[in-house]
């Protein structure tokens, strides 16, 4: 309760000029993800980096950010983290979240490294709520079952500012969403924005997991021509109709 209350005032502290708005950056990363969130009061949060020859850092730095209190790492998988390693070591974040599931790849060692090296405190993915101003962070707790693979052992988060919500989860499949429905529907709540899960693949979002968000609008994080045929056909019909 300590850490969590301690957060809460580092985060609402603030390091960058508040802006007044809530920003959504879902930076084009390839076939990966990678998305930064701007508070109205200034704090920036990095939710994933892509690959590391993806461009994360490159894009922060180009819109001008100068610190980052949080960076969340959904899951090990090299296009959610390759890029992390170098933004955690440029920008020796305050906080560092990840899914908590062990993983053995040079890319998520050369992680951990760069979290240790920056002296960032760990967060365990429980359910809590991380404010940011005026605007908050849900953590959408993962299964945390090693079982079922590094997709269902998703960190989601859902995104609040007043009446208007993001949905971000990860690369969760279908077996996670339901565990999020079986397990924590009460954090579960129409948005405006949902990101699409996996990349729009055909084993990822369900009518179920467009009942529970009832997104607005979609945004599906793909590489131009990628060999995983992402977005599927079955994903963008989906979508569609949902309206």
């Amino acid at each position: 309760m300590k850490r969590a209350f301690w957060l809460l005032l580092l985060l609402l502290a603030g390091c960058n000029a508040p802006t007044g708005r809530l920003e959504l950056h879902f930076i084009d990363v390839g076939q990966g993800d990678s998305i930064l969130i701007r508070s109205p009061s200034g704090q920036n949060v990095l939710i994933d980096g892509g690959r590391r020859e993806g461009g994360a850092l490159a894009y922060l730095r180009s819109v001008g950010v100068t610190s980052l209190e949080l960076v969340i790492a959904t899951h090990a998988d090299a296009d959610h983290i390759g890029g992390l390693e170098e933004v955690v070591r440029a920008y020796r974040p305050e906080f560092f979240l990840d899914n908590g599931v062990p993983h053995d790849t040079a890319t998520y060692r050369g992680l951990l490294e760069a979290v240790r090296d920056a002296g960032s405190e760990l967060i365990e993915p429980t359910e809590r709520r991380i404010g940011l101003g005026d605007a908050s962070l849900q953590v959408l707790p993962p299964p945390g079952d090693a079982s079922l693979g590094n997709n269902d052992n998703s960190v989601g988060v859902i995104v609040s500012y007043g009446d208007f919500g993001a949905a971000l989860t990860g690369d969760a499949e279908q077996p996670e969403l339901s565990w999020w429905q079986e397990n924590a529907p009460h954090l579960l709540r129409p948005v405006e924005v949902y990101k699409a899960s996996h990349h729009g693949s055909e084993n990822g979002d369900s009518p179920a997991s467009m009942a529970a968000f009832s997104p607005e609008a979609v945004v599906i994080s793909v590489g131009a021509d990628n060999d995983y045929g992402h977005p599927s056909a079955e994903a963008l019909r989906l979508y569609e109709g949902t309206g």
